[in-house]
């Protein structure tokens, strides 16, 4: 195995001025986004509401991270490609070892298509803010003013505010829209002013910060870089690990004979069994706390086809990951999300609280086309650190969720 193919892409959070925050909207083409709301690659159809709420609270998720993910095999209907990550904000949903607060969705778009240049993107940084070209209020969907997913609802004084639910209503009326609404014209539905900047226009308001309506997570771009992890050093951990292994099960063999012995001749003494455990040592963990060691920042791991790093032995993967629902193509490993996302996202209290100790993310390995270029749910598994052996083996034998 050469250097190339032991690199292991990794995603950082980038801190943008609230100034530059125009570069992470959908004509920019972001490598990453996290937090905020969603940059849709797709303006038209997006995601149902359903699609959108948690299977458990029937609340609507909250946008927590996307990738613009494509590459080089990509077929050419997936010339653009993103995937998109959700996530239920009411911790009562994070359920231990189950992805049931959350959603993945993967969307595609060719090389030629109605909503971007086949020319080459914008850039930010060379051509400024640039308003989307190809914005057509009457084609595009209407955005909910609070989250930024697919809305029906309008505000009934101004009819100018968009929202995807009653409960985003209330809150955007209570972030601000109260003191705002019928001010002044908002012209543009899907290119919005924010409620932040509808403030900045009041006398005595003070513009909050980022995403401070309570629901959207802070907002952050996203870089990457690659980690090149030597070979010598693979060979290292492995080593490592199979002779931990090879300790354990002299250790577990020999745990084995001495309690043969002790029914045996009911003679054995605490000092026999000092430092043998029938428990095995959790050496995925091990190697995980290795892994994100070497970048502590690091948020994501992108490794599309590769294998991913698990954070323990004591909740396994499912064994048989489902298969694409639109053409039936294995799925396959695309990315995995770490615990440092979780400090960013200021999720990471004590006690009740949203929590992972990694997010495994699975997509068709064809690639295959999605109905009017829209978006497909895939695959996603969340595992935790807190599983005992025996509640991993039950849910292993009981599956996980899809979501």
């Amino acid at each position: 195995m050469d250097a190339k193919e032991n690199r292991i892409d990794l995603g950082f959070a980038k801190e943008i001025d609230e100034d530059r925050l125009f570069s992470l909207r959908s004509h920019y083409f972001p490598l990453g986004k996290i937090g905020g709301k969603p940059s849709w690659l797709n303006p038209v159809n997006l995601p149902s509401n359903s699609d959108l709420s948690c299977s458990n609270c029937q609340k609507p998720m909250a946008f927590l991270l996307q990738v613009y993910a494509t590459h080089n095999s990509c077929p050419p209907h997936a010339f653009h490609r993103t995937i998109y990550v959700f996530i239920c904000r009411d911790s009562n949903c994070s359920s231990i070892n189950q992805s049931s607060n959350l959603c993945v969705f993967r969307c595609q778009l060719p090389k030629v298509n109605p909503y971007y240049s086949s020319e080459k993107p914008f850039d930010p940084d060379l051509d400024g803010e640039v308003p989307d070209p190809y914005f057509d209020q009457l084609k595009y969907a209407k955005i909910c003013a609070a989250c930024g997913c697919k809305a029906s609802k309008k505000c009934g004084k101004c009819e100018q505010r968009w929202y995807c639910s009653r409960e985003h209503q209330i809150l955007d009326w209570q972030d601000g829209h109260k003191l705002a609404c019928g001010k002044s014209p908002e012209n543009d539905i899907n290119e919005k002013i924010d409620t932040s900047e509808k403030l900045d226009e009041l006398p005595g308001k003070k513009k909050p910060r980022v995403a401070s309506n309570g629901f959207l997570f802070p907002e952050y771009g996203m870089e990457l870089a690659s980690d090149y992890v030597p070979r010598n050093e693979i060979d290292s951990d492995c080593d490592d690990e199979c002779e931990e292994e090879e300790e354990e099960d002299k250790l577990a063999k020999k745990f084995k004979e001495l309690k043969q012995y002790e029914v045996m001749t009911n003679e054995i003494s605490a000092k026999d069994l000092e430092g043998l455990e029938e428990t095995p040592k959790d050496l995925a963990f091990n190697h995980f706390h290795k892994a994100l060691s070497r970048e502590p920042e690091q948020i994501m791991r992108y490794d599309r086809g590769g294998t991913p790093i698990l954070a323990t032995d004591l909740a396994p993967i499912p064994s048989n990951i489902p298969k694409c629902e639109l053409c039936g193509a294995p799925r396959s490993f695309e990315f995995q999300l770490t615990p440092h996302l979780l400090s960013l996202m200021e999720v990471d209290s004590v006690g009740s609280s949203i929590d992972w100790a990694t997010v495994l993310v699975y997509t068709c390995s064809m690639d295959c086309a999605i109905p009017d270029s829209g978006y497909v749910k895939e695959f996603v598994f969340k595992q935790d650190f807190v599983l005992e052996p025996s509640e991993a083996a039950e849910t292993q034998n009981n599956g996980v969720d899809e979501a």
